[in-house]
């Protein structure tokens, strides 16, 4: 009702519904019966129990840290501002959607991309903390940069002078050296996985998609298909070759 997708009789007709199809010992939701008399498309209802989720997350107490508001949506995870407790330090705690927990894929990459991020230790690379579960949820605690991406940078408009646009490239060709240095690729560099600091230091963000160099079984599980960004991956990424490397 809040965003007006069903109004105040409508919503009473399909809890009646589920109300009275209970009571026939056949069990619906209220979001099958919406959906079932047309009153809210899946979509929406989708939309709502993500927020929900959200909110829900946001409202508990993930162990040693506290939540103070949200920072950014992704496809694949919600990423909240919070605070560690026993350090008093501002960070970032990527959480993943309930949805996205009940598959072992989504789970398996998202501690891949933590124990891949610890593995790090550059100026130049988001950092990460520390990686767990609470009450169904999985987080990922990381350095909390205090700036904005490329991407948005350029989304408004924003021309980089040369020297400036070098200054990001050096920065972060440093960080994808000592990535390579410590047997790691990380395949999804790109403006949105750019930060930017105050202080106009480039970092780089995001191993959701990295892989060790050495891990073979995990090449070959992948072999075909294309991992990263188009128009910003490699074209042995996008042919889904097995022989990836720093090169990618």
């Amino acid at each position: 009702m809040k965003y007006n997708f069903v109004s105040p009789g409508e919503l009473k007709e399909c809890l009646d519904i589920v109300k009275s199809r209970t009571a026939h010992g056949d069990i619906a939701s209220l979001s099958r019966v919406l959906v079932e008399k047309g009153y809210m498309t899946l979509s929406q209802f989708r939309r709502l129990q993500e927020e929900f989720d959200g909110k829900k997350t946001a409202r508990q107490q993930i162990p040693g840290y506290q939540i103070l508001g949200k920072l950014g949506k992704g496809a694949m995870a919600t990423v909240y501002k919070g605070r560690q407790i026993s350090l008093d330090r501002i960070v970032a705690v990527k959480v993943l959607p309930k949805r996205m927990s009940e598959n072992p894929e989504f789970v398996d990459r998202f501690y891949r991309e933590g124990k891949a991020a610890a593995k790090l230790n550059h100026a130049n690379i988001v950092q990460a903390i520390d990686v767990g579960e609470s009450e169904g949820y999985h987080y990922f605690v990381m350095e909390y940069v205090d700036g904005d991406t490329v991407h948005d940078r350029l989304t408004n408009n924003r021309r980089y002078k040369e020297n400036d646009a070098l200054d990001i490239i050096i920065h972060i060709a440093d960080a994808l050296a000592h990535s390579h240095d410590r047997g790691l690729i990380h395949r999804d560099v790109k403006p949105k996985n750019i930060m930017i600091t105050t202080d106009g230091v480039a970092k780089l963000a995001d191993m959701g998609l990295a892989r060790e160099v050495s891990d073979t079984q995990l090449a070959q599980s992948e072999a075909g298909r294309a991992y990263g960004t188009p128009y910003y991956i490699s074209p042995e990424q996008i042919r889904g070759e097995v022989e990836i490397d720093f090169r990618a």
